[in-house]
């Protein structure tokens, strides 16, 4: 039973970690900011 509770919570607390980084990184993904022409010749 006890066994049973301690994976319940690592799962849960690594299905937080999942969320917070993929909300992060999607929030990120819009930021790109234009390349010189410079740079693209």
């Amino acid at each position: 039973m006890m066994q049973k509770r301690f994976f319940h919570a690592i799962a849960s607390a690594l299905g937080l970690v999942a969320v917070a980084v993929v909300s992060t990184a999607c929030l990120w993904y819009f930021h790109q900011p234009k390349v010189p022409q410079e740079l693209l010749k």
